[in-house]
């Protein structure tokens, strides 16, 4: 659950796991463990009511979504480019959200690969990560949003 993400519309084989590894295998006709069971960890959230935005960056992207949405919003996750990157121009309101103390975490559109800051450039992760964004990591958009839903349900910082 804590891997899995839906990777095809239709498929019968629709999930999967891409950053994840195998729990176990079959070998000789027996389950052989990979992993120790580990039961995922569980955090009170009485309500699922905070509300968290979920905004794409586009190539010449200023933050004028990312602005509307912050009255209304407890949170947001950022859909970057790559490993975490978006335009310079959006970095103002990204600074607005922080100011107000409204976690901002960040995500990438490609299918594969984690949200690494090691771009220093303007709006590289590593600045973003700077200013106190919050990488998602593994987690898909829709994923790392349901985290900070949770998160901010229980009163948790994300990522913890």
């Amino acid at each position: 659950g804590h891997e899995a993400v839906k990777t095809d519309t239709v498929r019968l084989e629709a999930f999967s796991a891409p950053h994840g590894v195998p729990v176990g295998r079959v070998r000789d006709g027996q389950l052989v463990y990979s992993l120790p069971a580990c039961p995922p960890a569980r955090l009170s959230a009485p309500d699922l009511s905070p509300r968290v935005a979920l905004v794409p960056m586009v190539i010449g992207d200023r933050g004028e979504l990312l602005d509307l949405a912050r009255p209304g919003h407890d949170g947001v996750v950022i859909v970057a480019f790559g490993s975490g990157n978006l335009p310079p121009g959006a970095i103002p309101a990204i600074r607005r959200w922080l100011d107000e103390g409204k976690p901002v975490v960040l995500a990438s559109r490609c299918p594969t690969g984690v949200v690494t800051p090691v771009y220093a450039f303007e709006g590289g992760g590593a600045g973003l990560v700077a200013l106190g964004v919050v990488p998602a990591g593994p987690r898909t958009p829709s994923q790392a949003r349901l985290e900070l839903v949770l998160a901010l349900s229980a009163g948790v910082p994300y990522g913890e």
